[in-house]
């Protein structure tokens, strides 16, 4: 009961902080939609069973080694995975091996082709699965000291989507800030209308310079009326 008692009264604190002003109120906005996981992640399953249901693709942007990747593959007829860090991508690829449906790219997603620098974190031979997951593209805002690079293909999601045959039946983001440049081209795009269900993370906190750009995110997700997007994954 006391535990219970305690959640409560933490939820209660970052429903009310996540008004404050400035950097502490983003802090708080995010503690507060974690909260909500248990929901966005059911509402992941029920998707994930429609893909099942329909014979929809999934795509899995910023697969890492393949959590998700591997739970889709149970649902979806073809699962796209892209993951850039190198160290996780080979995670990934022998994680899924065995998974026919799985189809990999050692590539970031953007709003264009090319070639980007993505900064690994500091720390990362300490623990090369945590830190995988903060491996971020070129942002020298965030990038943090002692961070080494690495070149990387950055590929067009809104081209390749053109390529691909098909309605996509889940779309998850969780790019560490690089949702922003992809979700500006991809949302006012005809290409948006072949996805169902949009799960994507956002990182206000650590992109505040992005607050506004965000927020147009929101507004423009709103008026879609052939996609749902849910901005609570983490």
């Amino acid at each position: 009961m006391q535990t219970k008692k305690l959640t409560s009264l933490r939820i209660l604190k970052y429903s009310l902080f996540r008004y404050l002003p400035g950097q502490k109120g983003l802090h708080y906005q995010r503690q507060f939609r974690r909260t909500k996981w248990a929901d966005v992640d059911k509402d992941f399953q029920v998707a994930a069973e429609r893909c099942r249901d329909l014979g929809l693709a999934a795509v899995d942007l910023g697969a890492n080694v393949g959590e998700f990747t591997c739970r889709l593959s149970n649902f979806a007829s073809t699962v796209y995975a892209f993951e850039p860090d190198p160290w996780a991508f080979s995670e990934l690829k022998k994680r899924t091996e065995h998974i026919s449906n799985v189809v990999l790219f050692p590539a970031a997603a953007g709003d264009q082709d090319g070639t980007v620098k993505l900064f690994r974190h500091p720390k990362r031979h300490e623990n090369r699965l945590l830190s995988s997951v903060s491996s971020i593209c070129e942002d020298s805002r965030i990038v943090k000291k002692g961070s080494d690079s690495v070149d990387i293909q950055k590929i067009d999601f809104v081209k390749w989507l053109k390529q691909i045959n098909g309605r996509i039946g889940i779309l998850k983001i969780d790019i560490e800030g690089a949702e922003v440049e992809l979700l500006e081209a991809l949302l006012w795009s005809n290409e948006v209308n072949r996805c169902d269900y949009i799960f994507c993370e956002t990182h206000e906190p650590e992109f505040p310079h992005l607050l506004d750009r965000y927020k147009r995110l929101r507004k423009r997700a709103s008026v879609l009326t052939n996609t749902t997007i849910n901005f609570d994954w983490h």
